[in-house]
């Protein structure tokens, strides 16, 4: 049994080849940030969520100095 039931750390050496190989980073931040961007991505669709709302939500948060948004989902 896998120590983690986190699926999206489970994910995270298929996430690592993909922004080396298919991104074509050189850095280890690039590599780093490629990775966290993915499992953000990943996550939000699986929850049906938009990618693009979280990130502009987010981006104006910051601007605001106010709480980030969260991925975890929405309680029922």
């Amino acid at each position: 049994m896998e120590p983690t039931n986190n699926h999206a750390e489970r994910e995270a050496p298929t996430l690592r080849a993909v922004a080396q190989e298919e991104l074509r980073l050189q850095s280890e931040r690039g590599e780093r940030y490629a990775e966290r961007i993915m499992t953000v991505a990943h996550t939000l669709r699986k929850q049906k969520r938009s990618l693009l709302a979280f990130l502009t939500d987010t981006l104006k948060a910051q601007l605001r100095r106010k709480p980030h948004p969260s991925l975890l989902p929405a309680r029922a």
